[in-house]
């Protein structure tokens, strides 16, 4: 509550909280360190609107500011987001040329065999793969592998408009390609094994 030392100061107050409620101003029904409160939140939302650009009213500030508190149930603003930030992952953007080359490097190890055992990846498969992705990847220059969408996939299937089932793995494509990698002993022998 405010004090006055002589009867005109106390007079002039008056009129002006008369003037200012007829205007429709509520200032006169702030306490003063209310009237300080609400001008220093002001200031921060100016200096927040002039560092982000994001502009902010002060009841919209603190009616979100209610709102989150009150989802949070005891916990802190800070508490919530250092935890949120500890779980966002920054995703660089990524050329899909450099994800196949990427990937390709990253699976290059598999065509090798180890002493004694059988290479993970056959090595005219790897190749026949890495030249697809190659093609693939060519198709689309300058696209971010993030961007790629079932449009694109439509696109560079339509590439492939003119070939027939037959080059893809008809009966005749895998008489000519794997008739005769093993006899027809061992696929007797193959087919014999039963389940104990």
């Amino acid at each position: 509550m405010q004090t006055f030392a002589t009867y005109p100061a106390a007079k002039a107050a008056a009129e002006r909280i008369v003037r200012e409620a007829a205007s429709g101003s509520q200032a006169a029904a702030l306490s003063a360190s209310q009237s300080r409160d609400s001008l220093a939140a002001l200031e921060r939302l100016a200096t927040l609107h002039q560092s982000t650009g994001r502009k902010f009213s002060l009841l919209g500030a603190i009616s979100e500011f209610a709102e989150v508190v009150t989802k949070l149930r005891g916990r802190s603003l800070e508490e919530a987001v250092a935890g949120y930030l500890s779980t966002v992952v920054t995703v660089k953007r990524k050329g899909i040329t450099e994800a196949v080359e990427e990937f390709i490097a990253g699976r290059q190890h598999k065509t090798v065999a180890k002493e004694g055992k059988r290479a993970q990846l056959s090595k005219t498969y790897a190749v026949h793969i890495n030249s697809w992705l190659r093609e693939f990847a060519g198709t689309f220059p300058g696209t971010a592998a993030c961007d790629l969408s079932k449009e694109h996939l439509a696109i560079y299937a339509k590439t492939f408009k003119d070939f027939t089932p037959k080059t893809r793995n008809s009966p005749a494509m895998i008489h000519a390609h794997y008739k005769g990698l093993a006899t027809k002993a061992d696929a007797e022998k193959w087919f014999a094994v039963k389940p104990k």
